[in-house]
């Protein structure tokens, strides 16, 4: 990961930023900053962080090679020694915050599912009459999200932030820096459970981010959440019923489509196009964050047209007569089951559902897997072929097949070191128009299975 600086900061800055210990690139000029060694070169800086797999001084004589500097916990050349790397990181956010003068509003968003789509949305609504800055990709975390923030052109109007968590306290972190006046929760689901343990307790995570918001915060959650129902300023989104000071509902006679009520009356009508339930339940918070920004209700109506393209497009892939949706960043199963709704709603002569373990269970592992067994099942009708990866392949077959799916429809590998096998059988069963939906924790490393089908090689494995 690595960002350019709006504005340079001089090394005078950093050490007073940071409270340096010690300070040993007098001379520097920071442009960029950086979480790789590979991408350090002139005028970068390096954060040197200890982490799970890698310890960052480890990298010194590569970084210093390229001509970068450190912020470093350790002492050396050309480097800012601190107390805390982390700290430091936050300390330069929240100053880099203070320049952002013609800043109006802070958008901060969180929830088990469907995050990244909600502020990819909001930012579409947005950008046409203020200047926003926005998380890219999924960098929501308590290295990416100030990132996010020093990478803010000085002139940003609005910016929306995305946060995410693996452990309780990291969410009130990034609240506390960020100070937001809007808040989303768009749902608590079961990502983190196995290190959280219970959907009480991912919600008592996400509810962190009310931590560092202003007492005068708007605060947007999902109706029918009793796990969110202490939040008593919150205002409600009923998603496909009526209840909610908003609420998104079938409407036939709306082209089809949907419509967003506010306080039982029409606000805005959802087009029949846009049927993927995830798709419509971030549209719905985000065209009520929009409205309440000031956007009108014509000037989204103008973004829902060309709004897949511009939501989907680093997702779709073709081979072999095959469209491909790669929605593998991660995989929680409120996520996969929203995948599969997806996969329903597109039309195509052929589909087929390509699932990776999902991670972070902990005990809840099996009895999860096989209600993913159970969500295929229903959809039997739909999906033409169920491709699984995993370990815990075999747990959705053998679910879903004691539910009706056909076992001759249900491919399995459950080595998760040999991806070949997979797409082998993906590319033997491949055919014209055939829509291949591919969902899966991020710890499966599903592009590998992608790249092989790009490839349009199938390894060498017998796949059976």
């Amino acid at each position: 990961m690595k960002i350019k600086l709006t504005t340079p900061i001089s090394a005078k800055e950093i050490e007073r930023i940071t409270k340096c210990i010690a300070c040993t690139a007098e001379n520097a000029e920071i442009r960029y900053i950086a979480t790789h060694s590979s991408e350090a070169e002139k005028d970068t800086l390096f954060l040197s962080m200890t982490g799970e797999h890698a310890n960052g001084e480890d990298f010194r004589e590569e970084v210093l090679s390229r001509g970068g500097y450190l912020l470093t916990e350790a002492y050396g050349d050309k480097s800012f020694t601190v107390a805390s790397v982390n700290d430091a990181l936050f300390a330069l956010a929240k100053a880099h915050l203070e320049k952002l003068t013609k800043r109006k509003h802070t958008v901060a968003i969180t929830g088990s599912v469907g995050k990244t789509t909600t502020k990819e949305m909001l930012r579409l609504f947005l950008s046409d009459r203020f200047r926003t800055h926005a998380t890219e990709g999924n960098k929501n975390s308590e290295i990416g999200l100030p990132l996010t923030i020093l990478s803010a052109p000085t002139d940003t109007e609005i910016l929306i932030l995305e946060m995410g968590m693996n452990h309780a306290g990291e969410i009130a972190k990034l609240s506390l820096l960020a100070s937001p006046d809007t808040v989303i929760i768009t749902n608590i689901g079961h990502a983190h459970i196995g290190n959280l343990g219970s959907r009480a307790a991912i919600a008592k995570a996400k509810k962190e981010i009310l931590i560092g918001a202003r007492k005068n915060a708007d605060v947007f959650i999902p109706s029918g959440e009793p796990l969110l129902s202490d939040i008593s300023r919150a205002q409600k989104i009923g998603l496909f019923n009526k209840e909610g000071t908003y609420a998104l509902v079938r409407n036939d006679a709306c082209g089809g489509g949907h419509l967003l009520l506010h306080q039982g009356e029409k606000a805005l009508c959802i087009p029949e196009k846009l049927q993927d339930k995830g798709m419509l339940s971030a549209f719905a918070f985000a065209a009520v964050t929009a409205m309440h920004l000031g956007i009108t209700v014509p000037e989204i109506n103008g973004k829902i047209i060309d709004f897949e393209y511009n939501i989907f497009r680093q997702k779709i892939h073709f081979c072999r007569g095959m469209k491909i949706i790669y929605d593998a960043y991660n995989a929680s199963y409120e996520s996969v089951l929203c995948a599969i709704e997806s996969l329903k709603s597109t039309p195509a002569p052929m589909h087929a559902l390509l699932l990776g373990d999902m991670k972070e269970l902990g005990s809840h592992a099996e009895s999860l897997h096989r209600a993913l067994g159970s969500a295929c099942a229903k959809a039997r009708e739909v999906i033409d072929m169920l491709f699984l990866f995993g370990e815990h392949a075999s747990l959705i077959a053998d679910q879903a097949e004691k539910e009706g799916f056909d076992r001759r429809r249900i491919l399995i590998n459950t080595d998760e070191m040999r991806p070949q096998i997979t797409a082998r059988q993906i590319l033997d069963r491949a055919c014209a128009g055939m829509l291949l939906w591919i969902k899966g924790a991020r710890g499966m490393r599903m592009e590998r299975i992608l790249h092989i089908l790009k490839s349009d090689v199938g390894g060498d494995d017998d796949a059976g």
